[in-house]
C-alpha cells in the first residue's frame, strides 16, 4: 500500500531524528573517551597543550659537531630532556628510565622517535662529553649542547630553569657559620637569661664579624674548582611531536611505566 505524503514526511523526519540522536551518541562517546585519555595522563603528570606551541629558531650542536636546530625537531617525535653530566641525582635517574623505557618500547615506534638531552651546563659539557654521557645509557640517544645564550633561550622556549654555578664548599661553609652562629647564641642565652635580648645582638654581631673574615680568608686561599659546582634545574621532559610544535610536558618522577603509557597514548592521540 503506498504511504500518503504525511506518512513520507513523519518517516524521514523520524529517520533524520535517529540520526542526530546517533550522532549525539557518537560525539558524547568520543568526548568522554578524549577527557578519559587526559585525566589518565595527568594522573601520571603529564599535560598535553590545546594549542599549538611552536618552537622558535635555535642554534646549538650535537655530539658528533652537527648544527642542531628547530628543523631537527620535525618529521619525528622527540622527548628533550635538559640537564648535565656531573649532576649526581635527577639526570642518571632519568636517564636511566629512559633507557629502560627505550628498550622496553615497541620496535614500530622506536623509528621516528629521538630522544634528547641538552646540557645546561656548556662550560664543562662540550659535544665530547655529552656525547659519551647520552651514549652510555643508549647509543641511540643524542646529546646537545651549545653556548650559553642558545642554551637558555631553548631553555626558556621549553620552560626549563636552571640555576647559575653553585658551588657545595660554599653551602658547607655558610651552613656551619649558622650552626655555630646559633650554638653560640644558645649558650649565652643559657648563661645570661636575663640579658638575653641584649648580648644575643652582641653575639650577633661579633660571630658574624669572625664568620665573614673566616670565610674571606678561606675565599682567598682556596678559590673552588670549576669541577665542583652543582646546577639545581628543571627536570621535566617536553615532548614535541612531529610538526615541531611543543606538544605536551611530563613532570617528574619519571618511571619506565608511565612513560609507555604516555608516549603511546600521545601518539595515539595526537589530534585531540
Amino acid at each position: 500500500m503506498a504511504l500518503s505524503l504525511r506518512a513520507k514526511r513523519a518517516l524521514i523526519a523520524f529517520g533524520i531524528f535517529d540520526i542526530a540522536v546517533i550522532a549525539a551518541l557518537i560525539f558524547l562517546f568520543v568526548l568522554k573517551s578524549e577527557i578519559d585519555l587526559k585525566d589518565e595522563l595527568r594522573e601520571i603528570g603529564v599535560t598535553v597543550f590545546a594549542d599549538n606551541r611552536p618552537i622558535q629558531e635555535f642554534d646549538l650542536v650535537d655530539e658528533n659537531l652537527a648544527v642542531y636546530t628547530s628543523e631537527n625537531l620535525k618529521d619525528r617525535w622527540t622527548l628533550l630532556f635538559f640537564g648535565f653530566t656531573s649532576c649526581p641525582d635527577i639526570c642518571p635517574i632519568t636517564m636511566s628510565e629512559l633507557k629502560k623505557f627505550y628498550e622496553q618500547l615497541d620496535p614500530n615506534l622506536k623509528d621516528d622517535l629521538s630522544i634528547v638531552m641538552v646540557s645546561v651546563d656548556p662550560e664543562r659539557d662540550d659535544p665530547e662529553t655529552i656525547g659519551n654521557y647520552v651514549n652510555g645509557f643508549n647509543e641511540e640517544f643524542l646529546g646537545v649542547t651549545g653556548n650559553l645564550d642558545s642554551i637558555a633561550g631553548v631553555a626558556s622556549q621549553f620552560f626549563v630553569g636552571y640555576s647559575d654555578p653553585v658551588y657545595p664548599s660554599e653551602i658547607d661553609n655558610q651552613s656551619q657559620e649558622q650552626h655555630q652562629h646559633g650554638q653560640e647564641q644558645v649558650t649565652q642565652q643559657q648563661q645570661d637569661p636575663h640579658h638575653g635580648a641584649v648580648e644575643h645582638s652582641s653575639v650577633g654581631d661579633s660571630t658574624a664579624d669572625d664568620s665573614t673574615a673566616g670565610h674571606s680568608t678561606a675565599a682567598a686561599t682556596s678559590a673552588p674548582a670549576i669541577e665542583e659546582y652543582l646546577i639545581s634545574h628543571s627536570g621535566h621532559l617536553a615532548i614535541v611531536n612531529p610538526d615541531g610544535n611543543y606538544h605536551a610536558v611530563m613532570r617528574p618522577p619519571h618511571r619506565v611505566r608511565d612513560l609507555l603509557k604516555a608516549y603511546e597514548i600521545v601518539r595515539d592521540s595526537s589530534d585531540f
